[in-house]
């Protein structure tokens, strides 16, 4: 959709030409990689913004991944907007994101159908929207912007991963240690997606919560995608009769890696297999040079206290519903 001021919208289709720009952005993501996004089957999701014919904004218009009640944008995040090839060194730079942004949002508004953004914890200024609805005129959209908050090990501040173990909690050291003197056997680079989904399910089914057929076939087919192209890796523990206890799906790309499932059999409780299965990820990040382990995450009581018993710090992040306007 052209404009006068000849900024418009495009959908990208060609996956190495996507991935190129999120890669030279501050925003870049395992969530937003060509891969992940087919995953969960948005391809059709990435679009750019364009200025003269040139790039200047990214973004991913989402359709719904699944009905209500269920978390409709379940397992989406920080794909809310990037900015290729735009530093972050300045005052000047931050000030082109929010006139980016603010180009975005007139667009959008223009088109008038509802969105959904989670931004990644760069994309920490949203007073373009702000000002943009505050000076609006008979707008179709109405915004609704909450704090969200995710735990983060940024390791370049820790020169080795003993260094780093020496800032965990002590109870979860003591679980590591026990672990890895245990019989139990770890599997780093496992395909063991069936047991791990049985694992997945009766997890939340402890909890009192079912899930829905759709939402297993999703984490399937994501962690089934992100084994092929190995952007992602399954980590399982089992007994020492075989039996599956504990496993972990990490989600990476060149800089960053999330844990973004998690599942657990508490029959194994002396197994201590969450904190071995995470340390052990961190571990190997450290070995890959990464700059940023994700726990993905720090929302409710206790998934939050636990992840932060990993001095994972807590970092806050934006998300954004754009609704229509009643009688617009």
């Amino acid at each position: 959709m052209k404009t006068a001021s000849t900024r418009y919208l495009e959908t990208i289709i060609d996956d190495a030409e996507w991935d190129k720009l999120v890669l030279s952005s501050c925003e870049s993501s395992p969530f937003l990689k060509s891969s992940f996004i087919r995953s969960v089957g948005q391809e059709h999701s990435r679009t750019i913004l364009l200025a003269e014919g040139k790039v200047i904004l990214g973004t991913c218009l989402f359709t719904q991944l699944c009905p209500a009640p269920e978390n409709t944008y379940a397992f989406c995040a920080y794909q809310g907007v990037f900015f290729p090839n735009l530093a972050r060194a300045n005052y000047s730079d931050e000030n082109q994101r929010l006139r980016r942004l603010q180009d975005l949002i007139q667009i959008l508004d223009s088109q008038g159908d509802s969105r959904h953004f989670s931004f990644h914890p760069n994309v920490n200024d949203l007073r373009a929207v702000d000002w943009f609805y505050h000076a609006a005129e008979n707008s179709k959209l109405i915004p609704s912007i909450r704090s969200r908050y995710t735990g983060v090990i940024q390791m370049r501040e820790y020169a080795t991963f003993e260094t780093y173990l020496g800032t965990l909690r002590k109870e979860r050291l003591r679980e590591y240690r026990r672990s890895v003197e245990s019989s139990y056997q770890i599997e780093l680079n496992s395909t063991d997606l069936m047991n791990f989904l049985k694992l997945y399910n009766s997890t939340f089914e402890r909890q009192g919560h079912k899930v829905a057929n759709t939402v297993l076939d999703r984490v399937s087919n994501i962690i089934s995608v992100g084994l092929e192209d190995k952007s992602g890796k399954l980590r399982m523990l089992y007994s020492k009769k075989g039996d599956p206890v504990s496993g972990v799906y990490i989600l990476s790309d060149q800089t960053t890696d999330v844990y973004l499932f998690g599942a657990n059999n508490i029959e194994f409780r002396d197994s201590y297999g969450p904190t071995r299965l995470l340390l052990e990820s961190v571990k190997e990040s450290f070995g890959h040079t990464k700059e940023v382990f994700d726990f993905c995450g720090m929302n409710s009581p206790f998934r939050g206290e636990f992840k932060s018993s990993f001095n994972a710090r807590v970092t806050p992040y934006f998300e954004m519903d754009l609704e229509v306007r009643k009688g617009a």
